[in-house]
């Protein structure tokens, strides 16, 4: 956790403010799948949480406290705009309220998207890649007592991100980086409504074994980045991107890669498994996809956002 500033409300309230990292984290390889979110699975969800909570020597009970992060506009910044997750939030936090009355649901409504990405309407590769998320904090939002604000709170908070669908996971992974650059952890993530691909194994890079998805991004396994990296080879070579007398390695093709996906926050590691599934997808599509040399070029001519 970094040093974070100290602000005062126009009502004299003294809160914590939060700042964005320079980079986006690589997500835990035991974060748990993307869970969805129902009534009935309201029992599952507690046991997800106990597991994580127990891999930080704690449990609900012990904690007392899980705090609702939720994607959402500034409602007086972006008037007119319907924050779908906010109807998202409120319903889990009843319906955890209902089973588990003796853990204190907390909404983060302070924590809200201070960018607009254009997400809803361009979910290509190059768009993901290239822009970043911002966050904000207004006390004035919160409708309940938030203490992950409070400079005098010295306790650990514990977090779950839901929303109301997922594609790539680039959201999720972005609210969760935030949160844990300014100190806490984000236990678990769930949606309410659909998750694309028919596959919520969208966060971690391992892939999900399904034998009901025919998908060649589908095949379980290690990590993404030397799929990545030979993928990025296979179209550098192709191309030409270098001398045709000499061929180059998956790993000096994705230190290449690398470097220009640093420029916008993010790394090979840090993506996540839906993430990649794109840039595989946008890599291997001989008509509508993009070259080695395509991507390389985009990525460094497009100006970085700024944190």
């Amino acid at each position: 956790m970094h040093a974070t500033m100290e602000k005062i409300t126009e009502s004299g309230a003294v809160f914590r403010d939060l700042s964005n990292p320079d980079k986006r984290n690589a997500i835990r390889a035991d974060f748990p799948d993307i869970m969805g979110l129902s009534r009935k699975s309201s029992a599952c969800i507690l046991e997800v949480l106990d597991r994580q909570l127990a891999l930080y020597g704690t449990n609900l009970k012990e904690a007392g406290r899980i705090n609702i992060a939720y994607p959402h506009k500034h409602p007086e910044k972006r008037k007119g705009h319907v924050n779908a997750a906010t109807d998202v939030a409120q319903n889990f936090k009843t319906s955890m309220t209902r089973v588990a009355p003796d853990t204190e649901w907390v909404r983060a409504d302070s924590i809200y998207e201070e960018s607009d990405l254009g997400r809803s309407e361009d979910q290509s590769c190059l768009h993901t890649l290239t822009n970043r998320h911002c966050f904000a904090v207004d006390p004035d939002l919160q409708k309940s007592a938030f203490p992950f604000l409070d400079p005098d709170n010295d306790k650990q908070e514990y977090f779950i991100i839901v929303d109301g669908w997922v594609e790539q996971g680039t959201t999720i992974a972005n609210l969760m980086s935030y949160i844990e650059y300014n100190g806490g952890v984000v236990l678990a993530a769930g949606v309410e409504g659909n998750i694309i691909y028919g596959s919520n194994n969208f966060l971690v890079q391992h892939t999900l074994r399904s034998p009901d998805i025919q998908n060649d991004f589908n095949r379980a396994g290690a990590e993404r980045v030397p799929e990545i990296a030979a993928a990025l080879a296979r179209s550098a070579n192709k191309t030409g991107f270098f001398s045709r007398k000499k061929k180059h390695s998956p790993e000096t093709c994705a230190a290449i890669f690398e470097l220009a996906l640093n420029r916008h926050g993010k790394s090979l590691e840090t993506l996540t498994n839906g993430e990649c599934n794109k840039l595989l997808e946008t890599i291997g599509d001989p008509l509508r996809g993009q070259s080695f040399s395509g991507l390389v070029e985009y990525l460094y001519n497009k100006p970085s956002t700024p944190s």
